[in-house]
C-alpha cells in the first residue's frame, strides 16, 4: 500500500478563525457564535477525516498493489468535485470513500433522498445526496486521469456511516450505504467477485496486473498537481473590518495536526452475551446497569440513560426484538461485579 497523499487538517482555517474570536468585542456575540459554530464543524470534520484515513489505510495496509489519496478538491470545467478518500488498484479498481460523521444517525427514502438526525432538536434534516455527489466525482476523476491511465476505471463508491449511528434505508439497494464497521466484510466479498474471468478480461483489456504500485503512483500523481484548494476569507464572511496577516499569528496548540489521534474503536456485545462472558444472569446484568444509571426505567420499559450513551451503550431494534449492545471493556469494570441488590424483568432482546 502506498499513500500518494496524507490527510491534512484545515489548520490555516482554524488559525483565522481563533484570531478573528481574539479581536471580537462583547459587542460581537453574534458573530461570536457563528465563529464557534465553524471551529467546531471544522475540528469535527478534521477528526472525522483523520479516523476514516487511518481506518481506510488498515482496510488495505496487506495490498502491496493499492494507492492512496486522502482529502482531494478539483475543478474540472463547471464541475466542482471534493473527494474525501480515493483508492486505486492496480487492475483498474477505484474505491470511491466518502465518509459522513454522523453519529446520531442517517435515514435514506425510498427515493434516495438523505437525512440526518439532531438528537437536540428530535428531528431528522435534509442534506444532499452523496450518491449524486459520487457521479459527478467519477465524472472529474475520469477526465483528470483519461491521459495518463490509458484504460477507463471501473469506480466503485462507499458511504461510510460512523459505526455508532443508526442506519435506516430501504431494505432492497443502496448496498454502498454502509456503516464502518460492515465495510471491511464487503470489501472482501468485492474481491472475491473480481477475481477469476472477470481480472482476466481486464488484464486483457490491457489495464493492469502488470502495472507496479510503483507506475500506478506516477499515473496518478497527475492528481496532485491538479488540485485547486480555495481559502476561505472568514473575515468577508463576517462583514469584519479587519485585517489578517497569517504570517504575523502564531499557530494555538488547538489547531496543530499532531493533536490528532485515532479514536479506539469500541467493542461491544449484546446485554445476552455480555453477560455471559460474566458468568451470570443477563437480567442480573441488567439489574446493575440499572442500579449504576447507566440504563432507566420508563414504565414498564428500559431505556439508555445519558450516562450510559456517553458510556457507549447502544440501543438496537433486530428481527427478533430490541436489544442493547454494551461495551466489553465493562465486563471489568468494579461496579458491575456487585450484585445486584433486586433483580428485574428484561425487556432486551436475549441474543
Amino acid at each position: 500500500m502506498t499513500v500518494l497523499k496524507k490527510f491534512e487538517p484545515r489548520t490555516d482555517d482554524i488559525k483565522q478563525l481563533e484570531w478573528i474570536l481574539d479581536q471580537l468585542t462583547t459587542e460581537q456575540e453574534d458573530i461570536k457564535r457563528r465563529v464557534l459554530v465553524d471551529l467546531k464543524r471544522i475540528r469535527g470534520g478534521d477528526r472525522g477525516k483523520f479516523n476514516a484515513s487511518n481506518f481506510i489505510e488498515q482496510l488495505f495496509a496487506d495490498r502491496d498493489d493499492v494507492v492512496l489519496l486522502h482529502d482531494l478538491k478539483f475543478k474540472q470545467g463547471d464541475l466542482e468535485s471534493q473527494i474525501d478518500h480515493l483508492v486505486v488498484s492496480s487492475d483498474g479498481t477505484a474505491y470511491l470513500f466518502e465518509t459522513k460523521n454522523f453519529s446520531n444517525g442517517l435515514k435514506v427514502s425510498n427515493e434516495g433522498q438523505f437525512a440526518y438526525w439532531n438528537r437536540f432538536k428530535r428531528s431528522f434534516f435534509s442534506i444532499n445526496s452523496p450518491i449524486e455527489n459520487a457521479e459527478k466525482n467519477k465524472q472529474v476523476l475520469s477526465q483528470l486521469l483519461k491521459s495518463s491511465l490509458k484504460t477507463p476505471l471501473e469506480f466503485k463508491h462507499f458511504i461510510l456511516v460512523d459505526h455508532r449511528a443508526k442506519l435506516i434505508k430501504p431494505e432492497q439497494g443502496f448496498e454502498m450505504i454502509v456503516r464502518s464497521d460492515e465495510i471491511a466484510s464487503l470489501i472482501s466479498k468485492d474481491l472475491k467477485t473480481s477475481s477469476g474471468l472477470f481480472k482476466t478480461l481486464k488484464r486483457f483489456l490491457g489495464f493492469a496486473s502488470s502495472v507496479s504500485s510503483e507506475q500506478l503512483k506516477d499515473r496518478l500523481s497527475s492528481l496532485l498537481t491538479a488540485q485547486q484548494n480555495s481559502d476561505p476569507n472568514y473575515i468577508e464572511k463576517y462583514g469584519l473590518n479587519l485585517s489578517y496577516d497569517p504570517s504575523s499569528v502564531v499557530e494555538t496548540s488547538s489547531s496543530e495536526a499532531q493533536n490528532y489521534s485515532s479514536e479506539p474503536r469500541l467493542q461491544r456485545l449484546t446485554l445476552a452475551k455480555l453477560a455471559r462472558e460474566m458468568a451470570i444472569h443477563p437480567q442480573e446484568l441488567q439489574a446493575r446497569l440499572t442500579e449504576q444509571g447507566l440504563l432507566e426505567k420508563r414504565g414498564f420499559k428500559t431505556f439508555v440513560s445519558d450516562k450510559g450513551r456517553d458510556a457507549g451503550i447502544q440501543f438496537r431494534k433486530g428481527q427478533r426484538g430490541v436489544f442493547f449492545l454494551i461495551p466489553t471493556e465493562m465486563a471489568k469494570d468494579p461496579s458491575l461485579q456487585i450484585p445486584a441488590q433486586a433483580t428485574i424483568a428484561s425487556d432486551s432482546d436475549s441474543q
